[in-house]
């Protein structure tokens, strides 16, 4: 993350207003989109294809906020492209397992139809993911 990067991070920590829920909603269906693409190009592999495309699309569903490319800048893809950023409350960047922490709870059954529910209700559009893993999403300009 670069120094521009870092200092919008820290001075949003503090910041409370809940995000657009329809951008997170959005950001959403297209990780979603990107996990189901990555899904089917590895299932398209003879014989383990189906394991592995499982195994990579929830891979990627996990780490994604995390991840350490330029073209991300440690969030995904749809919030990247919706100017939305996971940051931790501390003030340290997105590393890996603050993301699988913060998006595991997406890839129980019932429970991410909770997560979503709260993500509409709660005052700041934190869900449980964000409680356990001390984040949570804001708006950026870039």
């Amino acid at each position: 993350m670069d120094n521009e990067s870092e200092n919008t991070v820290n001075q949003a920590v503090g910041n409370t207003a809940k995000p657009d829920t329809s951008k997170r909603i959005i950001a959403f269906v297209i990780d979603g989109f990107i996990g189901g693409a990555l899904s089917a190009v590895l299932g398209f592999l003879p014989v383990v294809g189906p394991l592995l495309g499982t195994i990579g699309a929830l891979a990627y569903l996990l780490v994604k906020d995390g991840l350490d490319f330029d073209f991300m800048d440690k969030r995904s893809i749809g919030k990247k492209i919706m100017k939305l950023r996971p940051v931790r409350l501390d003030g340290q960047e997105m590393d890996l397992m603050s993301s699988v922490k913060r998006n595991f709870t997406v890839a129980i059954p019932l429970l991410n139809l909770f997560e979503a529910f709260k993500v509409l209700t709660d005052n700041d559009g934190r869900r449980i993911g964000d409680g356990i893993s001390e984040t949570k999403v804001i708006e950026v300009d870039s």
